[in-house]
């Protein structure tokens, strides 16, 4: 705390905002990969007012079928500092499937006009993948 002729000045702490979460949080319905059918993806509240878990699976193959090396994952989110809090990124996370391949993935999102846009870059075994997610709650 600082005194200055008379005027009381004390630090600033920016608040947390429980809307910037609240906003992603929910089940997520649109069209998503292989093939642009329509599926779904959930998004968890984080441990922060400003982290989520988006929910996704590694070792699925290209036909989009979940099999026996398929493994639900989450992946953890930080939402921007932007003026709207809605864009959010994932960093580079590792993961491995239930038939021990590893994978590397990553990805952002962001809501405009109550739409939910996500990418999703994956990196395994048979190479890179990147998947788009387009939905409404």
């Amino acid at each position: 705390m600082v005194v200055a002729a008379g005027l009381l000045v004390t630090s600033c702490q920016k608040k947390n905002d429980a809307s910037a979460v609240s906003q992603f949080v929910g089940t997520w319905v649109g069209k998503t990969c292989p093939d642009s059918t329509t599926g779904s993806i959930t998004i968890k509240a984080g441990a922060t007012n400003y982290s989520v878990l988006v929910d996704q699976w590694v070792g699925v193959p290209d036909n989009g079928i979940v099999d026996s090396c398929s493994r639900a994952i989450q992946l953890s989110g930080t939402i921007s500092g932007n003026v709207n809090n809605n864009t959010f990124t994932m960093p580079v996370q590792n993961f491995t499937d239930l038939c021990t391949n590893t994978y590397t993935m990553s990805g952002g999102g962001s809501i405009v006009n109550d739409t939910l846009y996500i990418n999703f870059i994956t990196n395994g075994p048979n190479g890179s993948r990147v998947c788009n997610f387009k939905g409404h709650k």
